[in-house]
């Protein structure tokens, strides 16, 4: 087996003709990598039939299973619909999410079936337009500014098992922008209070009962969760922490609050989160974090902590 690492556009002319795909180039990032093996089975998403025999295998998979939409360039060279080419990518064994960024706007007039748990995240300039429709998974726009409805144009129905929405955090009220977006949750950090945005002005979430969100700033360690209702974000300042940060969860039995935590410091210290006893996080003793603006939340299943 011999590994080559391409650092340049690679012309696949004469390959597309045995790939079965439409498209013309395939853009290689300078860590790319093709595999030659004399043995294989050709898939059309990461394995293409090799001119003289075998496969040349694109590894554009990262190790937590992230399709890079843009890295590939699957989608890109034409506006036709790519409803199938996404069904066939999330139905593959190792993807776990489809990363859509670098400006493209993808069309989907049929429908897209996203399995449960498998998510479509999309990045800044990321966007959809047709009139197909979207069945499952999960659907993150944390990273964006926009709304879901301005990712998503055309007609396209939206079915999404759950969408993450985010948080957007501003070091005062007075930093907030002019004009906000709908499903987004605007943080000040300076009182700390949140915010939301309804099409006229910022509303505060506090003091709304049960379902109000509680901003928690985290700068000592260990900090002890104690609430057992409502939405609780937990923001966490390693920095100022003086070094990695554990959040001890309480018991998940009778619990009916939703945990949100984010590492909002640029250091390199981790934040783990402990659950109560022998209870887990998705089947997992801990949770840690180690990059800045990284963010999960939690419900409990009356037993265990889950991810949401």
């Amino acid at each position: 087996m011999i590994n080559q690492i391409i650092q340049k556009k690679v012309s696949i002319t004469a390959l597309a003709s045995t790939s079965g795909r439409d498209y013309k180039y395939l853009d290689v990032e300078p860590y790319g990598v093709f595999v030659w093996s004399s043995t294989g089975t050709v898939d059309s998403i990461f394995v293409f039939a090799a001119l003289n025999g075998g496969v040349w295998t694109y590894d554009v998979l990262s190790s937590k299973g992230v399709y890079k939409v843009s890295m590939a360039k699957i989608l890109a060279g034409d506006a036709g619909d790519k409803t199938s080419v996404l069904n066939d990518i999330f139905a593959h064994s190792g993807v776990k999410t489809v990363l859509v960024d670098a400006q493209q706007t993808i069309t989907l007039n049929l429908v897209l079936t996203i399995p449960s748990g498998k998510v479509l995240q999309i990045e800044p300039g990321g966007s959809f337009t047709g009139s197909g429709t979207i069945n499952g998974g999960i659907m993150d726009i944390s990273n964006v500014l926009a709304s879901i409805t301005e990712v998503f144009g055309g007609t396209i129905t939206r079915n999404f098992d759950h969408v993450i929405n985010g948080t957007l955090q501003y070091t005062n009220f007075g930093s907030f922008p002019v004009l906000g977006k709908t499903g987004k949750l605007y943080i000040d950090i300076a009182t700390p209070a949140a915010y939301l945005w309804d099409g006229g002005t910022y509303v505060s979430t506090a003091g709304v009962g049960a379902g109000a969100t509680v901003i928690v700033p985290v700068t000592s360690t260990p900090h002890n969760a104690a609430q057992t209702s409502g939405d609780i974000i937990f923001l966490i300042n390693c920095t100022t922490a003086g070094g990695p940060v554990t959040i001890n969860l309480p018991t998940a039995v009778g619990n009916a609050a939703e945990f949100t935590f984010k590492k909002i410091d640029a250091g390199a210290d981790i934040f783990t989160v402990d659950p109560f006893g022998g209870e887990t996080i998705d089947g997992e003793t801990t949770a840690i974090v180690r990059f800045q603006n990284t963010a999960f939340s939690i419900k409990s299943d009356n037993v265990n902590w889950q991810r949401v």
